[in-house]
């Protein structure tokens, strides 16, 4: 998934706001982290200072698009969880996007921990049952994980797969070749005026 393109990071934000509003408009109830794939991915490519601006800078941004969390609270957790899993960026490959995706289930999963550590630090409630332990900590995190799969990294890889120099030459040969066959099996004949 490595594409030598400097647009790929700009595109995987790209996907991601797209996905949050159409995720949000479609199923205004659902909980995902739209914005992991994203940040596994700063994880993945930039220096830990850059992942770490860039964190603060994503989780501002979605504390002014929702107005369920505290203010601040998706700032703080992005730049923590950021934080944390930085140093495991070696043991997940961003070519194999299936072994990336777990990545992105591990984000998933430290944000939750922290999201529900802060909500119980700030608003001094915090109930545990046992279907919030399913919910949150289990299957949201592995729908975040086929979320990022599905919607970011696999339009990434197919992005990269596509974008390839050789790959472009190849279609572009093919696209001539199969546009002259065309042209010569649909065109009209014509009769010479004498």
């Amino acid at each position: 998934m490595r594409s030598s393109s400097p647009y790929s990071l700009s595109l995987a934000f790209f996907l991601c706001f797209l996905s949050t509003y159409l995720f949000l408009s479609l199923l205004p109830g659902i909980r995902l982290f739209f914005f992991v794939p994203y940040l596994t991915l700063l994880l993945a490519r930039l220096p830990l200072s850059a992942c770490l601006w860039a964190s603060l800078a994503t989780g501002t941004l979605i504390d002014i698009l929702s107005s369920s969390s505290p203010s601040g609270a998706s700032a703080i957790n992005y730049t923590l969880s950021s934080l944390f899993l930085y140093r495991y960026r070696r043991v997940f490959p961003e070519e194999k996007i299936f072994v990336f995706s777990l990545y992105t289930i591990l984000y998933s999963l430290l944000s939750t921990l922290l999201f529900s550590l802060l909500y119980a630090f700030l608003e001094m409630r915090f109930t545990l049952h046992l279907g919030t332990i399913l919910t949150d900590f289990i299957i949201i995190p592995l729908v975040d994980g086929m979320y990022a799969l599905t919607f970011v990294f696999a339009p990434l890889a197919l992005f990269a797969y596509s974008s390839f120099p050789l790959r472009l030459l190849y279609y572009k040969k093919w696209l001539q070749r199969y546009f002259k066959l065309a042209k010569k099996r649909y065109s009209l004949p014509y009769k010479k005026k004498s």
